[in-house]
């Protein structure tokens, strides 16, 4: 598939999770419902950072921009932290570890945990058994975000299994 399929079909489930969140609560800031979106839209492309493409290539050069932030302000752990998950997609062969199931509930899950992490919420060293008291904490901060990025990346997965069953010969 093309990323432009995944991307759309992105943005469509964002839509309708925004307009369900709305539904659920009205009186949403717009910019929550817009980040709802956008996170679902974007976490779509996720799956497809193990392979050479242009959400690879902007991705990438997200990062660069973020380490050289992190790094200009002195946040040498933050920095190592997203260069060592940054690399990660690049580990394994396409449609490996990226493109399994269990992937859009972890995924999503380490992007709060290194957000944490970036936003300076974590102390260093940090006791292995802390981890799930963050995340907890995380999560139930920041769930209709959870929600977004791993629908997202779920789309992703659907629209590759239909489209790859959709191409086939009969």
């Amino acid at each position: 598939m093309l990323y432009r399929s995944h991307l759309n079909t992105g943005l469509a489930a964002g839509v309708v999770l925004a307009g369900a969140a709305q539904l659920a609560q009205p009186g949403q800031p717009v910019e929550d419902l817009l980040m709802l979106a956008g996170l679902t839209a974007a976490f779509a492309l996720v799956p497809d950072l193990d392979v050479a493409s242009v959400p690879q290539r902007w991705f990438y050069r997200g990062v660069a921009l973020a380490l050289a932030v992190l790094l200009a302000l002195d946040r040498g752990h933050a920095a190592g932290l997203l260069g060592f998950f940054a690399l990660l997609p690049l580990v394994h062969h396409h449609r490996g570890w990226m493109h399994r199931w269990w992937a859009a509930a972890v995924v999503p899950a380490g992007v709060l945990l290194l957000g944490a992490a970036l936003l300076n919420r974590l102390h260093w060293p940090m006791e292995p058994n802390e981890i799930p008291t963050l995340l907890r904490s995380q999560l139930s901060t920041h769930l209709p975000f959870y929600c977004a990025m791993a629908l997202g990346y779920a789309t992703h997965l659907v629209v590759d299994r239909v489209g790859l069953r959709a191409l086939r010969p009969r």
